[in-house]
């Protein structure tokens, strides 16, 4: 597949996810609304808009095209706080309008999906500036597999688990909205042959 091919479905990814987790809120989408904006991000804020009014919590996330397995393993997570919104964030900056939507959405927790490398530092701190440093909370592991398992491991109890591979998002796109209503964790892997010893070890604990 070329790259331009590559990154269209990686984006329309990106907006089926986000569409997927409104499926779980109390709005109704009119056929013939458009929810867009200048680009992914934007996109991103502009269905949170129009899908909530009001979250306790809320999921940040990074949004180009490498962060993406963390958005959507978070899906269940999102899901188990109260069907929280999640917002696709640049790296190394809260991108335009996302604080202000917290605080419209009265957004008490706000979990940042992902590590440094994902979302930075200076987002972190800009976020636990707003909110207090015990109301954000990051949960990330070594990579996106790891990451995966780290979120497994903040959901309520569960006994089934979906595994996808890590770096091909249409598989993990195509569970997000069931494993997000069962509450069952979406764990990555990076080969299709063998699992990571994270991912064995969780498996092993249930």
């Amino acid at each position: 597949m070329k790259k331009k091919s590559r990154k269209f479905l990686t984006w329309c990814l990106v907006v089926c996810m986000l569409f997927t987790q409104l499926l779980f809120t109390n709005v109704a989408f009119a056929a013939t609304n458009r929810y867009s904006g200048a680009d992914r991000y934007a996109t991103a804020l502009d269905i949170v808009k129009n899908g909530w009014t009001q979250s306790d919590a809320a999921i940040i996330a990074r949004g180009d095209d490498e962060g993406l397995a963390d958005a959507l393993a978070a899906a269940p997570l999102a899901y188990a706080k109260g069907k929280a919104p999640i917002f696709l964030t640049e790296t190394n900056r809260l991108h335009d309008g996302i604080m202000d939507e917290l605080n419209t959405l009265g957004v008490k927790t706000v979990y940042i999906v992902g590590g440094p490398g994902a979302v930075s530092t200076s987002v972190e701190k800009a976020l636990k500036a707003q909110f207090g440093n015990d109301n954000v909370k990051r949960i990330y592991g070594a990579d996106r597999v790891a990451t995966s398992v780290a979120v497994a491991k903040e959901l309520p109890a569960y006994k089934e688990a979906a595994l996808v591979n890590g770096y091909a998002y249409a598989d993990a796109l195509s569970i997000s909205s069931i494993a997000a209503a069962s509450g069952t964790p979406i764990l990555l892997t990076s080969d299709k042959d063998t699992l990571s010893a994270d991912v064995s070890a969780l498996i092993s604990d249930k």
